[in-house]
């Protein structure tokens, strides 16, 4: 038996909170309103977003046989369910028996569903092997929001060149967010842009936060902080240490990466011919060469000191490379020497038929390359006259003595004797390189390689 119906279609509020949207069903003069509600069911038998829908018939409905067997839903993201249809058939969702007018309600679940998404739906009853359809209704599934966006680098600050580039990445999370897209903005022009793809291109000294933020969830963003310098100094080169120090390609005095360089002995600005212990600018007057009047720490020969034990505490006034280059350059320090040996390999070569020690970066630079240095076993100048080297010719060939800008002293009698400092020194044992720290009277004329910051 067949009569006339119609079909109520609400769907079950099974998830406190869920989303719901609302729409009208019109039938045969009824207005009847549809509530939609959208949930993630817990547990691994479904883990995807699941809509439930509840139907119920309009009008009292006789049918003979299994009504559950005759009513159900097709859905599917065509407006007009015309193609990609998938059709689900009802559960019994009230009712106390077979054939009678108290079955009127019914339910089915729809899933997995895509978040984000707008969904068509309608109900459907067989009769007779007809089948016959309510009106077409939707909803549209809760987009899945973004919790974290991060800028790859994501945190400190990044030096970059002017006139250079640079690419960052984002990493937008949960991945499955409905939209995994970012806008891109510099917040100081002036000093670096970022494309919508995230290429940053340096326009002036400065700082500028560049920001990723959510185009679906514009609460969430990601940055990092750009400082933009000048060009490098001139025969700079980056060696990738974590500190950024530059060390210089050549020596002090060198007109080329393998020549020597010229000779300086510690505290003195500019080289000269006699490197005796007499010709010391700071040497102490009648005493020689245990008492010097500068950079004496704690003091000597119970004179008292100026508490000064490295260049940088007369604020580079007497370091060679400053006096020499100007900007940042000095003398390096006994933990950049240390930090440029922990971050290089270090092998033998002869270049320009000179021998040294090659450095060779462990880590690229900005641009991914890995550079190197080489330093020449240049000896050291002892005592006077021109050209005159070493007091032993294997100094020349198969060593090189470095400054560093910090001070050594020897304890005699109680007092203090400041006429050391520490030089890097390099040499070769069966064709394998080896350094080493080692204490050499102030002096000597030993030679310099700059850094910068």
């Amino acid at each position: 038996m067949k009569r006339i119906f119609a079909f109520f279609a609400l769907a079950a509020i099974i998830l406190a909170g869920a989303t719901s949207c609302k729409d009208k069903f019109k039938t045969d003069g009824y207005d009847y309103k549809i509530s939609t509600h959208v949930f993630t069911k817990d547990g691994a038998d479904v883990g995807e977003e699941i809509a439930t829908i509840h139907g119920e018939l309009a009008f009292d409905i006789v049918i003979e046989g299994d009504l559950w067997e005759r009513i159900g839903f097709e859905w599917g993201t065509d407006p007009k369910l015309a193609s990609g249809t998938r059709t689900v058939m009802a559960m019994d969702a009230e009712g106390e028996g077979d054939d009678t007018d108290l079955w009127r309600g019914f339910r089915s679940n729809i899933f997995p569903l895509t978040p984000g998404t707008r969904y068509y739906y309608r109900a459907f009853i067989i009769i007779d092997g007809e089948k016959e359809y309510g009106q077409i209704f939707s909803f549209i599934t809760p987009a899945r929001q973004v919790t974290d966006v991060i800028v790859d680098p994501p945190s400190g600050i990044i030096e970059i060149e002017e006139s250079t580039t640079m690419q960052l990445s984002v990493s937008v999370y949960p991945t499955d967010a409905t939209d995994l897209g970012v806008t891109w903005k510099s917040e100081n022009t002036s000093v670096a842009t970022v494309s919508q793809e995230g290429l940053v291109t340096a326009k002036s000294e400065g700082q500028a936060i560049i920001r990723a933020t959510s185009n679906l969830t514009p609460s969430k963003s990601g940055t990092c902080t750009i400082k933009v310098i000048g060009p490098p100094p001139e025969n700079s080169v980056d060696m990738g240490l974590p500190s950024g120090v530059r060390w210089r390609d050549r020596n002090l005095g060198a007109d080329s990466p393998s020549a020597k360089g010229r000779y300086y002995a510690w505290a003195e600005t500019g080289p000269k011919n006699d490197y005796s212990s007499e010709t010391y600018v700071f040497k102490g007057d009648g005493i020689g060469i245990d008492y010097v009047t500068k950079y004496n720490g704690n003091g000597s020969w119970g004179n008292g000191g100026d508490g000064r034990i490295f260049l940088k505490d007369g604020n580079y006034e007497d370091d060679a490379a400053r006096a020499a280059l100007g900007g940042s350059w000095r003398i390096p320090s006994g933990a950049e020497w240390n930090e440029l040996r922990d971050n290089c390999t270090i092998s033998i070569d002869r270049r320009s038929g000179v021998d040294g020690v090659v450095f060779t970066a462990k880590n690229p630079d900005k641009k991914g390359n890995k550079n190197s240095l080489f330093f020449p076993f240049g000896g050291r100048m002892d005592g006077t006259g021109s050209g005159f080297e070493s007091d032993h010719t294997t100094y020349s060939t198969s060593q090189g003595y470095y400054w560093t800008d910090e001070v050594s002293y020897y304890i005699s009698s109680s007092q203090y004797y400041y006429v050391y400092a520490y030089c890097m020194h390099f040499f070769a044992v069966s064709g394998e390189p080896r350094q080493e720290f080692y204490k050499m009277f102030r002096a000597k004329g030993l030679m310099i390689r700059p850094v910068c910051s």
